[in-house]
């Protein structure tokens, strides 16, 4: 530190003076900086704590699945179960299982849906419009209010969002397992 007039002006007093401030703001400096590190770090435990309690919990779920599909008795009550399930597993308000047979398509399994012929038709006229004319793997992430896509289902269910995923038997395709929700979201 120098005076641009005064050569003598500060001393060694002030020299030591004005380390000592400099060396207790870099202390600080340095705490601040530790202390931000341990909440980052904090935070991501925070984080992998929550994933790894959902996925204790999804686990858990699929176990009583298990459980419970091993103690059904009909075919229907399985296709019920597994269709309640996805829509608790995928945290949606809605699922269905629709399934192609000599008639067209079919909805064999649902779960929270309201009009059960409603969603047949639509699915029927979907897939006869040939806008999927392979069943795969499908998400429409948000439905605009005025689409035409799926019009009465939408209309009735107030769906904003769909997921669907391929039921197979080895290389034959039997149906589809669609998981609904009433807000857009990103599948």
């Amino acid at each position: 530190v120098q005076h641009y007039h005064d050569a003598g002006a500060y001393g060694e007093r002030e020299k030591r003076m004005l380390e000592f401030v400099s060396s207790q703001v870099a202390q600080v400096i340095k705490k601040k900086q530790a202390e931000d590190a341990l909440h980052a770090g904090e935070e991501g435990l925070k984080k992998a704590s929550i994933s790894l309690q959902e996925k204790v919990a999804a686990l858990s779920t699929l176990a009583e699945i298990d459980h419970n599909i091993l103690a059904a008795r009909e075919a229907n009550e399985i296709l019920d179960l597994v269709c309640g399930s996805a829509a608790s597993l995928m945290k949606t308000p809605m699922a269905l299982i629709v399934s192609a047979d000599a008639e067209g398509w079919q909805v064999v399994a649902e779960h929270g849906v309201s009009s059960v012929d409603a969603v047949t038709r639509e699915f029927r006229q979907m897939i006869s419009m040939g806008r999927h004319k392979e069943l795969v793997r499908f998400a429409i992430e948000d439905i605009p209010g005025d689409s035409s896509y799926m019009p009465e289902f939408r209309k009735r269910e107030r769906i904003r969002s769909l997921i669907g995923e391929l039921l197979a038997v080895g290389k034959e395709k039997m149906g589809a397992l669609v998981a609904l929700d009433v807000q857009p979201r990103t599948w």
